[in-house]
């Protein structure tokens, strides 16, 4: 019987390769937070695993932000 050829790469490594290719232009932002603030964003980044950084938390809630702003 023929099987399916197992990829060596899993889903989150295959969107992640390609959110790199088509990645926008950064630019670096440098904000003073209170260390309560900084332990907390690192304690949520790990808990929702998957590779998840302070950096990635962060864009999406300035972007939910930004948006709930726009509907107002």
């Amino acid at each position: 019987m023929l099987k399916a050829k197992v990829s060596r790469r899993d889903r989150a490594d295959k969107e992640s390769a390609l959110e790199s290719v088509v990645k926008e232009e950064t630019t670096r932002l440098n904000a003073l937070i209170p260390k309560s603030l900084h332990h907390k964003l690192k304690i949520q980044a790990a808990k929702m695993g998957n590779g998840m950084t302070i950096t990635t938390l962060l864009i999406d809630a300035l972007n939910d932000h930004l948006c709930k702003l726009s509907n107002e």
